[in-house]
């Protein structure tokens, strides 16, 4: 278009001037590279340039191009020299990638790489040919490109002289070599070597990196003496030669070649031969034999013995240091609350955390569990071992009592006193706060009399190294009225005790019972009673009242009447029994009684009568019948009915009835007074006086 457009417009000038009649203007040319519209612009006679950007004055490519130009098809039929671009054998996709219009993306070596037209002449860069055709990155056919001599990119001029790797595969194997670049003609052939059969030559022939290996073996003799080789070696056939023969040893062979093996040797008590040749007898810390074809213990080696029994690991205990056998086997350095250890043979403890050792028995370690809270311990009523010496309470800071104790020992734990008392004297003596108590029973009035700031502390199980105390030990003082005395014991404690007071005896000058305490505290301040159980014995009785003289006697009673003689009964209505004598009274007065009246009189009769019923025997001889009762109910005693025969002996009088006793005084809300001379309990009611006795009446007369 553009070509035509300026031969329109040269005609147009051309008939312009011709029209004015003016001579034509005469234009210079372009040199090569200026901007251009024609080629007549140009004095290389092109104007062209790449698709896209504006024409400049060309040199065509049959004027040969300057160094440093390619010849290049910008527009069909039109070839013009362009400068030098590279982008030959340049990695690409499409057309479009490569350097000038007429280039192409070709397929080189299995890679897509612009090729460079070449149709102009064929010409190619050194190291390159001309292709008629050639397979593009599209799959379709492109001719005349350059492409290389050696059909890949990786070998061109540019890089003349470089190896790549290459190898030579067969059934035999596969060799590895090199081949070299030549940029003119391409690689050359490769190096490596064609694989083969492996044969005795000293040469990898299977290329697999061994040497004349797989080749065959050969062996001769027997026994020790037997030997195999290759029968190639280092690139040399080889031939086997056997072994020479020696003595016969026990070592699993046959030395002598003789093809028995170890023949004539033992393994019966061998230590290098134990059970079987070589087995030599290995024990650990020990000198071992071999008995029977076992490794056995000879001796241990010291200070090691054999402490499991086991043979096979021989003597495994060090004496020194195993905390489990420590100085001899089964003696262990285990002890409660501690961690042991074995040191020279000798059991070591340290005391776990919580445990002490109190008694500095290694034998037993820490055997008291405790946390020390602080270094002052008082007796508590919780019994806590606060600073963990083994005692509620401190052992330098008290004096120790026991029912098995002795007062003529120092009081310690291991020595204590007999008494409470010799305890307080002792703590007094020597300066301790407290006296310990153990279990048991104390007689007598425990008193703390002018003792100050003392803890007096009972409840303790005494052992020669440790007191415990618990809630269910019970110390008893015991047999003293009062059984507890504090007189002006200022700030002391008396803790954890059963009193049990004693009965009170004697009265008063008044004849009121004398009063039982189980516990008196006088004249004291700051004083602590804790955890103690006190019971006072029974008061005394007042005094008895006189008992009033027995009554007088009655007087004698007067004579009884004549009695009938030789009369019969019955049958004699006109005999009737005479009156009988009459009792006699008292002199005395009061209740006194008459005397019974005398008995009935007798009968006449062969034999004698007998007291009380006569016989009844008519015309016989009775004596008289004993005196009747005296009577009670009546104050003149008249005897019983006289008219009756029979008789009862007569009696004593009676006696006066008994005094009552006194009564206790009333227990409610009746607490009694304190006083200057102690507790005055309430008085109880008095006794009653008794009743005068009865005295009897004197006995009657006899009977006529």
């Amino acid at each position: 278009m553009i070509r035509a457009l300026s031969s329109v417009l040269l005609v147009a000038a051309v008939l312009s001037a011709c029209e004015c009649s003016r001579p034509p203007t005469q234009q210079s040319l372009k040199r090569e590279r200026e901007a251009c519209v024609r080629d007549e612009d140009c004095e290389t006679g092109l104007c062209e340039g790449p698709v896209g950007l504006e024409p400049v004055c060309a040199r065509k490519c049959g004027d040969r191009c300057n160094p440093g130009d390619v010849c290049t098809q910008l527009t069909p039929g039109r070839y013009s020299c362009q400068p030098e671009k590279g982008g030959l054998c340049g990695a690409c996709t499409v057309d479009a990638d490569c350097p000038y219009p007429s280039d192409k993306c070709v397929v080189v070596d299995g890679q897509s790489v612009c090729g460079r037209d070449c149709s102009f002449d064929q010409a190619c860069p050194t190291s390159y040919t001309c292709l008629r055709s050639a397979l593009g990155s599209d799959n379709q056919p492109k001719s005349q490109q350059c492409a290389p001599v050696s059909q890949t990119c990786s070998c061109t001029q540019a890089n003349t002289g470089m190896s790549v790797a290459c190898q030579q595969t067969n059934g035999f194997g596969t060799c590895a070599g090199m081949k070299v670049c030549d940029g003119a003609t391409g690689y050359g052939a490769c190096s490596a070597r064609v694989p083969a059969t492996e044969t005795c030559n000293g040469v990898d022939d299977d290329c697999d990196g061994m040497t004349d290996e797989g080749l065959s073996q050969v062996s001769c003799g027997r026994g020790a003496c037997q030997r195999t080789v290759n029968t190639c070696v280092a690139g040399t056939p080889v031939a086997c030669t056997p072994g020479m023969p020696s003595q016969e040893v026990c070592n699993g062979q046959d030395d002598d070649c003789d093809g028995a093996v170890d023949n004539g040797v033992s393994t019966t008590n061998d230590v290098n031969n134990c059970g079987m040749c070589g087995r030599a007898c290995m024990v650990a810390n020990a000198t071992p034999v071999c008995r029977t074809g076992q490794c056995e213990i000879g001796s241990c080696t010291q200070p090691f013995d054999n402490c499991d029994g086991l043979q096979s690991n021989g003597c495994e205990s060090n004496l020194q240091n195993d905390s489990n056998h420590c100085g001899a086997c089964g003696r262990r350095c285990q002890q409660t609350g501690s961690n042991g250890t074995c040191v020279m043979g000798q059991c070591q403890y340290t005391c776990a955390s919580g445990f002490i050792d109190l008694d500095q028995d290694p034998n037993n370690g820490c055997e008291y569990q405790c946390t020390p809270s602080g270094s002052t311990d008082l007796p508590d009523v919780g019994f806590v071992d606060s600073n963990c010496d083994g005692i509620d309470g401190e052992v330098m800071n008290g004096i120790f009592v026991s029912t098995g104790g002795d007062n003529t020992q120092d009081g310690t734990m291991a020595q204590p006193v007999r008494t409470v008392a010799r305890g307080l004297e002792l703590a007094v003596q020597q300066g301790k706060r407290d006296v310990y108590v153990s279990v048991g029973s104390f007689s007598g009035t425990v008193t703390l009399n002018g003792v100050t700031n003392k803890i007096l502390a009972g409840g303790y199980s005494p052992s020669p190294r440790r007191w415990s105390r618990t809630s269910s030990n019970v110390t008893t003082l015991s047999g003293g009225n009062p059984g507890l005395v504090l007189n002006a014991a200022h700030g002391s404690t008396v803790q954890f005790f059963t009193i049990a007071g004693a009965a009170a005896s004697g009265f008063d000058v008044n004849g009121n019972g004398n009063s039982a305490y189980g516990a008196q505290v006088i004249d004291t301040a700051d004083a602590g009673l804790e955890l103690l159980t006190i019971s006072a014995g029974d008061g005394a009785d007042g005094q008895s009242r006189m008992d009033q003289p027995a009554g007088q006697a009655g007087n004698p009673g007067g004579n009884g009447m004549a009695g009938c003689v030789n009369d019969s009964y019955p049958g004699c209505p006109r005999c009737m029994p005479p009156t009988a004598g009459q009792g006699g009274t008292s002199t005395c007065g009061g209740q006194s009684r008459r005397g019974g009246a005398g008995g009935p009189p007798g009968y006449s009769a062969p034999t004698d009568g007998v007291g009380g019923l006569g016989n009844l025997i008519i015309n016989s001889t009775t004596r008289g019948g004993a005196g009747q009762v005296g009577e009670l109910a009546t104050p003149q005693g008249t005897g019983s009915n006289p008219s009756r025969w029979e008789s009862t002996q007569a009696v004593d009088g009676g006696f006066g009835a008994a005094g009552t006793n006194g009564t206790n005084a009333s227990p409610a809300a009746q607490l009694g007074a304190l006083t200057t001379t102690g507790y005055q309990p309430p008085a109880g009611m008095a006794a009653t006086a008794g009743t005068l006795g009865e005295g009897g009446g004197g006995g009657g007369g006899g009977g006529g």
